[in-house]
């Protein structure tokens, strides 16, 4: 199939395309289970650590370090559950929608305050409008620069972003009062379970995680939708939409594999632990799409030309 209505056209021979697409479309929902658990146990074992090294006196100063790489780890594993929700949107780990649906409302949704159904209505209409008056994101991104840019100060316009993001997400995402009560109850018992373990490393656990899904987790996921696309390039997919490939994009700002949102845009049908790998493949054997707009520099925010990125790796 190609794609010259968003500005795409595989360069590949049609037998190659179709065997990629076979290949890295293809669903594990064993591989898709276990990433899916690491991500809130090692939200546990990461504070059980930090939560045993506090109690050590020694530490002195360094505890405000271990307290401050603890939230920003846990704010990265929150974005983490928000793109899970995002690509079991797209049924990343099992065909049947049904047991899809309910793995990734307990794994992710949830505990994040979504609802994978509701977050599907949304974000559908982002592929299929997009760039269009009706395209949420879209819509969602420009209301956020004009509340930034009606504010005189710099510092205080993307206070302004960051708190209209927070209210903007949940809202376009589907979140409602019953969701609202859903993920408060869950919370409720996962912190009583941990606190019938442990009270006092529930306490500080449920504190780091309130503290980093509040104030560190808006700024990461408003500096990631931000870098994502450029709806002012282009009015097409391919020209619009970045892969964000370098270091520090992977390791905090898009984990699970959303820093290949361009790649997501051409196959959406790519499970989010496989996108890494059909890069790779495609940066080596698509000259069109080797041409399209990877960032190698997370530094690198304006619109580039369209040039062989291929150090993107």
């Amino acid at each position: 199939m190609a794609y010259k209505s968003i500005g795409y056209h595989s360069s590949m021979p049609k037998e190659k395309l179709a065997s990629f697409r076979r290949a890295f479309s293809a669903r594990n929902h064993w591989i898709a289970l276990l990433y899916v658990t690491c991500v809130p146990v090692s939200l546990l074992v990461s504070g059980y650590m930090a939560w045993t090294f506090s109690n050590d006196g020694a530490l002195g100063a360094a505890r405000w370090i271990l307290e401050a790489v603890l939230c920003i780890f846990f704010a990265r594993q929150l974005r983490a559950m928000e793109n899970i929700v995002h690509f079991g949107s797209h049924l990343n780990i099992t065909s049947k929608r049904k047991v899809n649906d309910v793995i990734v409302n307990l794994a992710a949704a949830m505990p994040t305050f979504q609802w994978v159904q509701r977050y599907r209505e949304f974000h559908n209409k982002h592929h299929v409008l997009f760039a269009g008056d009706d395209d949420p994101c879209k819509n969602r991104i420009e209301d956020i620069n004009g509340i930034r840019d009606r504010v005189e100060s710099r510092q205080l316009g993307l206070i302004h972003g960051i708190v209209y993001g927070i209210y903007s997400f949940y809202r376009e995402v589907g979140s409602n009062r019953t969701i609202l009560l859903y993920s408060l109850i869950y919370h409720a018992l996962a912190y009583c379970a941990i606190s019938a373990v442990n009270a006092e490393f529930a306490d500080f656990f449920y504190g780091r995680l309130l503290f980093a899904g509040l104030l560190v987790l808006p700024f990461l996921r408003l500096v990631a939708e931000w870098s994502e696309h450029d709806y002012a390039a282009s009015h097409m997919e391919a020209h619009a939409t970045f892969n964000n490939c370098s270091f520090l994009d992977k390791l905090i700002f898009h984990p699970a594999g959303d820093a290949y949102h361009l790649l997501h845009h051409l196959y959406p049908a790519i499970p989010w632990w496989r996108q890494g790998a059909a890069h790779r493949y495609l940066m080596a054997e698509d000259y069109n799409y080797r041409t399209l707009m990877h960032r190698a520099d997370f530094f690198q925010r304006l619109a580039i030309a369209q040039h062989d990125m291929s150090e993107a790796q």
